[in-house]
């Protein structure tokens, strides 16, 4: 199967800092790898050898939405502002 690039990655994000280091966040990530097709051929068995029959293509849009949430921990980096 080959590899697909990604023709759309749209998101969003919100990251709150709460105190003594800890910090919330929440993305939210669409993807869209546009349509992969296929066009087979069913093969139909006459008794003594297989003869091609219809082609057939099939298709599928690949996307994907993603939500995460997150708790983060800070361990101190220098130039953080801790509360």
């Amino acid at each position: 199967m080959p590899t697909r690039g990604g023709t759309t990655w749209r998101g969003a994000g919100v990251h709150y800092a709460l105190l003594n280091g800890w910090s919330l966040k929440a993305e939210y990530l669409h993807l869209d790898f546009g349509t992969a097709e296929i066009t087979t051929h069913n093969l139909l068995d006459s008794g003594t050898s297989p003869v091609p029959g219809q082609p057939f293509t099939h298709g599928v849009k690949l996307t994907s939405d993603i939500a995460r949430i997150g708790l983060n921990y800070n361990f101190g980096t220098p130039g953080t502002v801790r509360h």
